[in-house]
């Protein structure tokens, strides 16, 4: 319906104005046109400037090959950063996140996603380590649900076993080396 395509169109602008609005970087942003039907959504998001790319990838939705072609698109900057078209990063978000990336021992860099009414969606994944598989398949999304102030350790940087690719910074050299993420999951 043409409301769900313009609630969706507001969605992604929004996306991608957070991403332009970052403070203390530079950015490339590379948008995945998969199948949209919305054609007038390319040029809306290259109008934004010539630091935008829309590109189409005429293949059925897998988010992993998706972001794989993403990576390749004629760029050599050192990190990628993998941004779901509903994430809207603060201001210095990008910026907090890449004075992490390069610690030691440190593979990717995520960032704490609320949901619309203030509720925590995703603030790092913890294994415990006698987890049975099952368990691990199952994660476990620290503070999920809660209010913000219910889970005061989650506001400062932590060290966790993984974090959602909804908003994933690495470095190139990392990704290429892992080969990219895994298209068959």
């Amino acid at each position: 319906s043409s409301e769900r395509r313009e609630r969706d169109r507001s969605i992604t602008l929004a996306a991608v104005e957070s991403l332009l609005a970052q403070e203390g970087v530079h950015l490339r942003i590379s948008c995945v046109d998969n199948r949209s039907d919305d054609r007038s959504l390319g040029g809306r998001l290259r109008d934004l400037g010539e630091t935008v790319e829309v590109f189409d990838c005429d293949e059925p939705f897998n988010f992993s090959r998706l972001c794989n072609v993403a990576a390749t698109r004629g760029t050599d900057e050192p990190y990628l950063l993998f941004v779901n078209n509903d994430v809207e990063l603060e201001p210095g978000a990008l910026f907090e996140m890449l004075r992490w990336i390069d610690q030691p021992k440190i593979g990717a860099v995520g960032a704490r996603l609320f949901f619309p009414d203030g509720r925590i969606q995703h603030a790092g994944i913890s294994i415990h380590p006698e987890a049975t598989w099952q368990e691990i398949l199952g994660w476990g999304n620290l503070c999920c649900g809660r209010q913000a102030e219910e889970s005061g350790f989650t506001a400062n940087p932590m060290i966790v076993d993984a974090v959602t690719g909804a908003c994933l910074l690495v470095r190139r050299d990392i990704f290429e080396e892992v080969g990219g993420f895994d298209e068959k999951r």
